[in-house]
């Protein structure tokens, strides 16, 4: 990642000698840095941008990645396990496209091809936060197929992560209700409220 991060910053700097290959990097940074920046309700711009970032050069993994996101939003599944694929084969190592392959399999209904991404997303996640979120992933695609046991489990590891982790909170309550266990969904649902309060 820091590679690309110094193309972006040399990329001003030769603009006239920049062979086509790097000048075909830098667009494609640049296309997917202004997708990154607009706002969540403009999926369609987005998928727009990294289209034509990926038109500009396809060995980068963010731009699968992201648009693979996009796809998940509208619910457009199998382009989402496509750009996923494609993101995994380049840099099999990064959590994320694991996550959202295993979210797209999820929607499908393919679970165990959700439960087996989403677990190697966990076990490659680099930071709390994405071991927090691709918890609460894994944890929603159990409670999607009704394994509710899992899915609690999964939500109290996230929290375990975070403890004022608004919707590991909701997400538990929620499950918990789900298992006929009413007092503590009460109280974990109290919980999404009071933390989601005092979030930024």
């Amino acid at each position: 990642m820091n590679s690309h991060r110094g193309l972006v910053a040399l990329g001003c700097i030769l603009l006239v000698a920049v062979p086509a290959a790097w000048a075909g990097k830098r667009e494609m940074l640049d296309l997917t840095q202004e997708a990154i920046q607009l706002p969540s309700n403009e999926q369609a711009r987005k998928i727009e941008l990294y289209t034509r970032a990926l038109k500009e050069y396809r060995g980068f993994y963010l731009p699968w990645t992201n648009r693979a996101v996009c796809y998940l939003n509208y619910g457009r599944w199998d382009d989402a396990i496509k750009d996923a694929t494609e993101a995994i084969n380049l840099a099999p190592t990064e959590p994320h496209a694991f996550g959202v392959r295993g979210r797209a399999y999820a929607g499908k209904r393919q679970f165990e091809q959700a439960f087996r991404d989403l677990s190697r997303a966990v076990e490659l996640a680099k930071t709390d936060e994405d071991t927090r979120n691709l918890l609460n992933d894994r944890g929603n695609a159990y409670f999607s197929a009704r394994k509710y046991d899992q899915a609690i489990k999964d939500y109290r590891k996230a929290l375990e992560v975070d403890g004022a982790f608004a919707q590991g909170y909701n997400n538990l309550g929620i499950a918990y209700r789900a298992v006929g266990d009413l007092d503590r969904a009460i109280q974990h649902l109290n919980s999404a409220v009071r933390y989601d309060a005092v979030s930024p």
